[in-house]
């Protein structure tokens, strides 16, 4: 057998990188990779990206997601049941997101006007219905400002949705699907969400499966609402219990348990619920019964 001098034997200049390096390594790209799609490429950029900080107005709860909502991004709300009453708190919480868009516009003066697409095939209004105009200005939010799209198909949907962020004269473009979103057509939505500095909200089905072009992806179910202060027997403001599934700024914010929100008609904002605040006080064979 032929022998080689040892110089050739030698093989640790050719050796692969040990495990600590292969993970800095993919860390690194992996943050790139974030920076890359967080940043909005100049040539599109729409005149509504970074006029305002789009947000819950819940301070705790925008800082923990990095400082409130991506305005260039693609957002995911889905229904926690396939129920009726998860499906219309999903869409009530897809408005009230709206209507904090819309108030962050309001605010720098600027943009008043711009509008929401909501986007949703006509079997998810025949079965649910549409957004009520007497509803939507209870919510704070002007019937007049929303476009209602309802076409027949999903590949339409979807069509609509990407259309309406490349126009760059929407303040957001919301999208009801009855079937869960492929891959590719989210990373079409989150590009050109990105493209042109136009938020997208997606309100997919249950059962729908975590897609990477999600900048954001929360469960929302519904919640008895408190009774008001001063009149036990009124309504109450309407109340979510949402739990975060994915954050792609911070992924360690998705390990928060899930949370009580309630929105504010008068403030046109969210605010965070401490359960045992406000839990009736138990009768003393309740409270034993139960302990």
């Amino acid at each position: 057998m032929r022998t080689y001098p040892d110089t050739y034997r030698d093989e640790s200049e050719h050796s692969p990188p040990d495990a600590a390096r292969q993970r800095a390594r993919l860390a690194a790209l992996r943050s790139e990779v974030q920076a890359i799609e967080r940043r909005c490429p100049t040539p599109g950029r729409s005149a509504l990206q970074g006029e305002a900080a789009w947000g819950f107005g819940a301070a705790d709860l925008d800082a923990w997601i990095g400082g409130g909502l991506e305005t260039g991004a693609l957002h995911e709300v889905r229904p926690a049941a396939a129920s009726a009453a998860a499906w219309a708190s999903a869409e009530a919480f897809a408005l009230a997101l709206g209507r904090r868009r819309l108030v962050m516009l309001e605010g720098t003066g600027r943009h008043a006007s711009a509008p929401i697409l909501w986007v949703a095939p006509a079997v998810l209004g025949g079965e649910h219905g549409l957004p009520y105009g007497p509803g939507l200005a209870a919510l704070g939010l002007d019937p007049a400002r929303l476009l209602l799209v309802a076409p027949p198909r999903m590949s339409d949907v979807l069509w609509a949705m990407e259309e309406g962020l490349k126009s760059a004269s929407l303040a957001l473009v919301v999208g009801l699907l009855s079937e869960a979103i492929a891959l590719t057509p989210a990373r079409r939505l989150a590009l050109a969400a990105a493209a042109h500095g136009t938020p997208c909200l997606a309100v997919t089905t249950p059962r729908a499966s975590v897609t990477p072009a999600t900048a954001t992806r929360w469960r929302i179910a519904p919640s008895p609402s408190r009774p008001p202060p001063f009149d036990a027997a009124a309504p109450g403001a309407a109340l979510f219990t949402i739990a975060l599934e994915r954050c792609r700024a911070r992924p360690r914010a998705a390990e928060m348990p899930a949370m009580s929100l309630e929105w504010s008609d008068e403030a046109c904002r969210f605010r965070l619920v401490c359960e045992l605040q406000h839990r009736p006080a138990l009768s003393r064979r309740a409270a034993r019964r139960a302990g």
